[in-house]
């Protein structure tokens, strides 16, 4: 006899809340109450019970086929609200709607005395937004608006708390002038590239962070979103390298390096997949304003056109990669050359590490295996052990000792490694 649906969908529900307990991103009951009673089908009416009630992020819609909302990993989702720290009668505004999923989990943590806005760019996505929210019972606790989000939401501010579930580039004016003082702002921040879910807490105008934790979200967009230079390549311009970094040469450039001559080098370091995630590629990013990120799909992992760039899915569906360009040459990291590549990325085998140097430039790769140097010799920090400060970006301010200035259109954006 078939299950019915209504209790096969509270059994997956509770085997995931007990896998992420179990994993410890799940924490505090307050937070495990929240996701049990908001049921997350419901936010993603198409898509398989197994599917919805699995710890990945789920495309909801996608242009020119890049996904551009989705419905986050439960993981960092569960991090990140365990990192806003909301309370009971507090007001949040959130950036970035989706299915409408988080604001329900908002909703249920800031209890009937609450208040929940979510802002959202696009009026097909804010109204789906809305419909869910109305079938799980929320709609009267959450108010879905569509507009850009960078604005914020100035009707309802000031906020005790406010919070991303998109990347961001920069801080923007809305986002300091409508927190409270002393309020909490989190969201997924581009460290030239890497991003790191930062709690930054508003202390005299100034946002102190108080806990990282590294993310991957698809970035704002609107009139807020990024300066970035993104290179198609490969079969079907099925793989990019995306950049921030100012004086990036021409992609016919980079594509001519690409298929031109290289030189293979082993670093001598072997690393597993968390140490680069939550270390290596932050490390190297906040050293080099050259840090590029690579990305393949379809096309580009099948045909096996690409150097081994190492990658975080399982069977190979995208592959992420980093490396460092300049004005004439580029390095990428990668896995050997010559060793088979395994199954699954996620079981967290070590690797030795490669670089892949091309083009013109003799100095990139000395200085590409200096800052992986300093970066072993400091002992391989982890993301927790990085501490942000933001100030408005008209501040004057004295870098301490060893502090990384990140300077933004809005914000002056200083990065320390506390080792």
């Amino acid at each position: 006899m078939a299950q019915n649906p209504l209790d096969r969908a509270a059994g997956l529900r509770d085997n995931l809340i007990s896998d992420l307990r179990e994993r410890g991103v799940l924490k505090g009951a307050r937070l495990e109450a929240a996701f049990r009673n908001v049921p997350r089908h419901l936010f993603l009416p198409n898509v398989d019970l197994d599917l919805a009630y699995s710890d990945q992020a789920v495309s909801t819609k996608q242009q020119d086929g890049i996904s551009i909302s989705s419905a986050s990993q439960p993981a960092i989702m569960a991090l990140m609200l365990h990192q806003l720290d909301v309370h009971k009668g507090h007001k949040v505004l959130e950036i970035g709607a989706g299915t409408g999923y988080n604001a329900a989990l908002l909703a249920h943590l800031v209890g009937p005395e609450g208040r929940v806005i979510s802002v959202e760019l696009d009026d097909d996505t804010a109204q789906a937004a809305r419909d869910h929210l109305e079938a799980a019972g929320y709609a009267d606790r959450v108010e879905v608006i569509t507009s850009d989000g960078g604005y914020g939401y100035p009707e309802e501010a000031p906020y005790d708390r406010i919070t991303l579930t998109v990347g961001a580039w920069d801080i923007t004016p809305s986002w300091w002038t409508q927190l409270k003082s002393g309020g909490r702002l989190v969201l997924p921040i581009s460290l030239r590239g890497p991003q790191v879910s930062a709690a930054f807490e508003n202390q005299g105008g100034v946002l102190e962070s108080i806990s990282l934790e590294p993310c991957g979200f698809m970035e704002l967009r609107g009139e807020f979103a990024a300066a970035t230079t993104q290179i198609l390549f490969g079969p079907e311009h099925s793989a990019r390298i995306i950049t921030e970094f100012p004086d990036a040469p021409h992609a016919s450039a980079i594509k001519a390096w690409l298929s031109g001559p290289h030189q293979d080098i082993d670093t001598g370091f072997d690393v597993n997949p968390r140490e680069v995630l939550r270390s290596m590629t932050t490390w190297l990013a906040l050293s080099q304003p050259g840090f590029c990120t690579t990305l393949a799909v379809g096309p580009a992992i099948n045909t096996r056109t690409l150097p081994p760039l190492f990658g975080y899915e399982e069977n190979w569906r995208s592959q992420f990669g980093a490396g460092v360009l300049s004005t004439a040459g580029l390095c990428l990291l990668m896995r050997s050359p010559h060793a088979a590549l395994p199954d699954n990325l996620l079981e967290g085998r070590r690797f030795r590490l490669w670089l892949r140097c091309c083009g013109n430039d003799p100095t990139l790769k000395s200085q590409v295996l200096h800052i992986l140097n300093e970066w072993n010799t400091a002992g391989r920090p982890d993301t927790d052990a990085l501490h942000l400060r933001a100030y408005p970006a008209q501040h004057h301010i004295q870098a301490e000792r060893e502090e990384i200035i990140l300077s933004r259109r809005w914000t002056i954006l200083t990065a320390q490694w506390q080792v």
